[in-house]
C-alpha cells in the first residue's frame, strides 16, 4: 500500500490531495497495553464466532436484531470478539483497543485510532438507529465496553501520513479522509442509478443483495427474511441480505484446478454449467440454499454440493450452482420490494461477478428484470 501511494504520486504529477481506505467487512486486530497488535487478525471463516454466537440465547439474539438492524451471524464482529473471549481469554483479557481493519490500516499510516459508520456497522454492535455504538448491545452480548474506536462522519479527517513514512517514501504529506470503510457500502456509492430507489446485487465473494435506505426498517418481517440495515455512505442504509456468492464457484474452481493439475478458465466453467443445463422435466437440476451452514468452509466444496443436490456429474453440478444462486437473488429481491412497498424493475449488478455474463443473464430471467 505504501508502494501503491509512490506510484498514485507518479502517476499524478506529483500531486495527491488525500487518500481514503476500504475494505472487507467484521475482521479486527485488537491492540493490548503495550499498544502492540496482539497477533495477526483472524479470518471471519473461523470456528470461534459460531461458539460466540452460541452463548446467546433467543431472547437476547432477538434483542440484538432489535438494537442493531443487524442479523445474528457467525461472522459478525461481536461473536468472533465472544469466541475469542471464551476461548482466546489470553487474547481478550489484554484487549483494550479494536480495530476494523480499515481502521487498522488506516493507524499504520497516520498513528489515528478511529472508525466510521460503514466498518462500524458489521460489528453488529451499534445501534442503525442512532448510527451509534450501543452499549446495551455490549451487554447482551457479553464483551467489554470502551474497546471500540470514535467514529469520524464521512468526508472529515481521520488523520495525517506519519512523517516517518512521508519521509521514507519521499511524498508529501497529506490527509486520509473518513470514506465508507466497509467495501458493499462503497460499492453501493457506484451503482449507476438515476432513480433513488434501487435494487442492487454486489456481485463477488458474498452476494449483497438490497436496496439504499435513509432510515433503518428493523421488524418482525425484516428478521424472519434475514435481512440486515447495513451502514451506507453519508448517513444512508442499505438494506440488504448477506448471501453466499461467488465463493461457490470460486472453491469448486480451485478443487478442479488441485485435482486435474491445470488451470480451468471461467469461460470453461460457464460452458461446462451450459451444457448442464440441458435437461428436461423428468431430469430437472436440483436446487439448494446456497446459504446452507455446510457451504460456509467446508473441507470439499464439491462434495458439499454433492451431498446437498445428489449431482455427481460436474456440469449438472455446476449447472446447479448458477441457477441456486440465481433463484436466490429472486427470493431475496421479492422481499426486498415487499418490506419496502416498491417494485424495482432494474437490478445493477456490480463488483467482480458483474463480469459473470452467464450468472448475470440467468438472474435477469429469472427475476424477471432488467
Amino acid at each position: 500500500m505504501q508502494q501503491g501511494l509512490k506510484k498514485a504520486l507518479t502517476v499524478s504529477g506529483g500531486v495527491v490531495d488525500s487518500a481514503g481506505i476500504s475494505t472487507w467487512g467484521i475482521d479486527f486486530g485488537i491492540f493490548g497495553p503495550s499498544g502492540q497488535m496482539l497477533g495477526n487478525p483472524l479470518c471471519y471463516r473461523n470456528e470461534l464466532g459460531a461458539k460466540g454466537l452460541e452463548t446467546l440465547n433467543d431472547n437476547q439474539k432477538k434483542k440484538m436484531f432489535d438494537l442493531s438492524g443487524i442479523q445474528n451471524h457467525p461472522m459478525n464482529s461481536v461473536y468472533q470478539l465472544a469466541g475469542i473471549r471464551d476461548h482466546l481469554p489470553e487474547y481478550y483479557n489484554l484487549t483494550e483497543k479494536v480495530m476494523f481493519t480499515p481502521d487498522l490500516l488506516n493507524y499504520f499510516f497516520t498513528g489515528e485510532w478511529n472508525t466510521e459508520t460503514t466498518i462500524a456497522s458489521t460489528s453488529q454492535l451499534m445501534n442503525m438507529r442512532s448510527r451509534s455504538f450501543d452499549e446495551e448491545l455490549f451487554d447482551t452480548a457479553g464483551i467489554r465496553k470502551g474497546i471500540m474506536p470514535p467514529l469520524v462522519d464521512h468526508g472529515k479527517v481521520r488523520g495525517k501520513l506519519k512523517s516517518e513514512i512521508s519521509e521514507k517514501l519521499d511524498i508529501p504529506v497529506f490527509p486520509f479522509i473518513s470514506v465508507p470503510g466497509h467495501d458493499t457500502a462503497s460499492a453501493v456509492v457506484t451503482v449507476p442509478a438515476f432513480d433513488k430507489n434501487f435494487a442492487f446485487i454486489s456481485s463477488g465473494t458474498w452476494s449483497l443483495i438490497g436496496t439504499e435506505l435513509d432510515e433503518p426498517v428493523i421488524n418482525n418481517d425484516v428478521y424472519s427474511c434475514n435481512l440486515a440495515n447495513e451502514g451506507g455512505a453519508c448517513n444512508t442504509v442499505t438494506l440488504l441480505k448477506n448471501s453466499a456468492g461467488m465463493n461457490i464457484l470460486q472453491k469448486v474452481k480451485n478443487e478442479l484446478e488441485i485435482r486435474e493439475n491445470r488451470i480451468f478458465s471461467w469461460d470453461e466453467i460457464v460452458n461446462l454449467s451450459v451444457a448442464g443445463e440441458i435437461t428436461d422435466n423428468d431430469n430437472a437440476i436440483a436446487l439448494f440454499d446456497p446459504n446452507h451452514e455446510n457451504l460456509y468452509n467446508p473441507l470439499s466444496m464439491i462434495q458439499e454440493l454433492k451431498n446437498l443436490t445428489g449431482e455427481n456429474d460436474l456440469s449438472r453440478l455446476l449447472a446447479s450452482v448458477y441457477i441456486s444462486l440465481a433463484c436466490n437473488y429472486r427470493k431475496t429481491i421479492m422481499a426486498v420490494e415487499k418490506l419496502t412497498d416498491r417494485i424495482y424493475p432494474y437490478i445493477h449488478i456490480i463488483g467482480g461477478g458483474s463480469k459473470n455474463n452467464h450468472l448475470n443473464q440467468l438472474t435477469a430471467d429469472i427475476c424477471e428484470k432488467q
